[in-house]
């Protein structure tokens, strides 16, 4: 809440109460993990664990609920952002990507 609060303050809402609101509706209308259910392509996720943003529990329920060859990578001391290690995420994901198009 603080952190919608936080960014709310630059836009032009009513409150942040009525952002987070409209974010807590969107994300039920559109369930990351319904979605994931229903793929059948290679899911890729990578989730910092120092992530303030989206708490990592998310990426785990999305990783349990999907049914097609998949991987969660949980990064220590990463934030949403990956901003000290984006390097890294795109070697990751570049490798993850090389596999899969073999």
């Amino acid at each position: 809440r603080a952190f919608l609060e936080r960014l709310s303050a630059s836009l032009r809402v009513r409150s942040a109460a009525a952002l987070a609101r409209d974010f807590a509706r969107t994300v039920r209308a559109e369930d990351p993990a319904a979605a994931a259910a229903r793929l059948r392509c290679p899911l890729l996720l990578v989730h910092g664990l120092a992530d303030d943003v989206v708490p990592p529990a998310v990426s785990g329920r999305v990783y349990a609920a999907a049914s097609g060859p998949k991987r969660l990578v949980l990064a220590p001391g990463a934030r949403h952002d990956f901003l000290d290690r984006r390097e890294w995420l795109a070697r990751l994901t570049a490798r993850w990507l090389a596999s899969r198009l073999r």
